[in-house]
């Protein structure tokens, strides 16, 4: 093997701190068609961006499971109530159907007993 000076073994660590770095470089950022490819962004950028985003659709979709368990509680609630009012309506109609029936017996009863 054939020994290096100092000056070649500077150059020759630069070149590799070069490559090192374009190749940090290459792995690191990312070419943005839509913007014409003349800008870079970082990896981790995009990352954090598409983990906001991500944040930010689960959030909605909570937000509208959420909405929706409200108005089912508010249906539930509302066919209660009318049910209570069917169940009070058909109590009511009842109770005005055998009033209707004593009033007939009393009036043929009386009318019985009066042509005796």
């Amino acid at each position: 093997m054939s020994e290096l000076t100092p000056a070649e073994l500077t150059n020759q660590s630069k070149l590799v701190n070069t490559m090192d770095l374009r190749q940090q470089t290459q792995l690191s950022t990312v070419s943005l068609p839509s913007l014409g490819g003349k800008r870079r962004v970082h990896q981790d950028g995009i990352m954090m961006l598409d983990n906001h985003l991500k944040m930010q659709e689960t959030e909605n979709k909570y937000k509208i499971m959420e909405n929706r368990l409200k108005r089912l509680e508010e249906e539930e609630k509302r066919a209660q109530k009318n049910q209570a009012m069917a169940e009070k309506k058909a109590a009511d109609m009842m109770n005005s159907r055998a009033r209707h029936y004593d009033d007939l017996m009393a009036k043929i009863n009386h009318y019985d007993e009066k042509n005796r």
